[in-house]
């Protein structure tokens, strides 16, 4: 707009100097008319921009990765010098703590106008959309005056599960995380076994251990463990910034896709677990054991405020002693692995997983304490293995 208010400005200042130098009235009248002219549009522009409404649309819940597109839509009752609506779209990713700002045109061509734009989903979170410095100018482009700003939206972009395989490895009975005694139960995950006793009558045929019934010569059969006990774990703990360096959105992002494809697939598996979030100076749980609750599961982490730091996590699973509540611990992080994960007790059956933006898989193991680093390259090619 300056660059045309300054043509204007030369042609009015070269009206009047010819004026001043010939003396002839019709000169005169032109330079009077681009004044007026002017003065007409600066008065037109400020009364027809408080009567256009912009709103923006778009749907409330989506999938990370998927196209989505958004439209601007701009409303007024009279347009008599309006010509062109420019502003920008601020996008705050709440949840990963990233903005873009997106400049927006419009030709207000007609009372009613769209605009459609793509909306940038690599990363998952809560976004809120809103428009910044909105403006209407004129059909020449010589004023402008402020649009009131569209009321903000927020789209829930959820994670995009990374392909997951899970590996199902049974515990034995009795044995805890942290070497003491820990009682199994009875229940119908034929996966894994409970006991060993004689055949009843009325049992199921396809639970009897024909091994076992050939080497003592008595019918013996299989009482399957409960998988409805919430004694897995998985644990989300990321931060904008590990023990080293600043995280990446993208790893962030990656994180979040793999702890909730593990959770889903788990899910979908038929096991029951607890899915653990550092919040407040706590570990907030919720138990997981359909596709409701894995559902409300997600809802909630959608509107988690990342922490400066990561690792708060392993510090209040030790210090509130959960590792005497759950026989299997799945703990997902961003950027390097936490120092605390190394003073665990080497017989906790725990697993970290730690997403970064580059490098080879690579796996550590002491006692049943193993550590996996996985970039986020290879959790794009590849399907990731969790044993259960």
């Amino acid at each position: 707009m300056a660059k045309i208010r300054g043509v204007y400005a030369l042609v009015v200042e070269a009206t009047l100097a010819l004026f001043l130098w010939q003396r002839e009235w019709f000169v005169f009248g032109i330079f009077l008319f681009e004044i007026l002219w002017f003065a007409a549009l600066w008065l037109l522009i400020r009364m027809e921009a408080p009567e256009i409404q912009v709103s923006i649309r778009t749907s409330a819940k989506w999938r990370a990765g998927k196209p989505l597109r958004m439209e601007i839509r701009a409303d007024s009752r009279r347009l008599l010098s309006a010509g062109i609506l420019e502003g920008s779209l601020e996008c705050e990713n709440l949840t990963i703590g990233e903005t873009k700002i997106v400049p927006i045109r419009m030709n207000l061509s007609a009372k009613s106008i769209s605009l459609t734009l793509p909306i940038e989903t690599a990363l998952c979170g809560r976004i809120r959309i809103c428009l910044k410095n909105a403006r209407c100018y004129d059909l020449f482009g010589l004023n402008c005056a402020p649009v009131s700003s569209a009321e903000e939206c927020q789209i829930l972009l959820y994670p995009a599960q990374c392909p997951v395989e899970i590996i199902k490895q049974g515990t034995p009975a009795g044995d805890s995380l942290d070497g003491t005694q820990m009682a199994s139960k009875k229940g119908k995950d034929a996966s894994e076994v409970y006991d060993l006793r004689e055949y009843h009558v009325g049992d199921d045929f396809r639970s009897i251990h024909w091994k076992l019934t050939g080497k003592l010569g008595v019918m013996m059969v299989k009482e399957a463990s409960d998988s409805t006990r919430h004694d897995i774990l998985i644990l989300f703990d990321i931060g904008r910034s590990d023990e080293r360096e600043r995280v990446s959105s993208k790893a962030l992002s990656f994180a979040f896709s793999l702890t909730a494809g593990i959770c889903g697939k788990l899910q979908e598996s038929g096991f029951f677990f607890d899915a653990g979030l550092p919040v407040n100076g706590q570990i907030l749980i919720r138990q997981v054991s359909d596709e409701r609750e894995y559902e409300k599961m997600l809802d909630a982490w959608m509107y988690l405020v990342i922490p400066e730091k990561s690792g708060s996590g392993l510090l209040w699973f030790e210090a509130e002693n959960m590792q005497r509540t759950f026989r299997r611990v799945i703990y997902v992080t961003a950027g390097t692995c936490p120092e605390a994960f190394f003073h665990l007790p080497e017989n906790l059956d725990i697993t970290a997983i730690c997403v970064q933006d580059e490098g080879a898989i690579r796996v550590s193991q002491q006692g049943r304490r193993m550590l996996m680093e996985v970039s986020t390259k290879e959790l794009v090619k590849n399907t990731f293995r969790v044993v259960i």
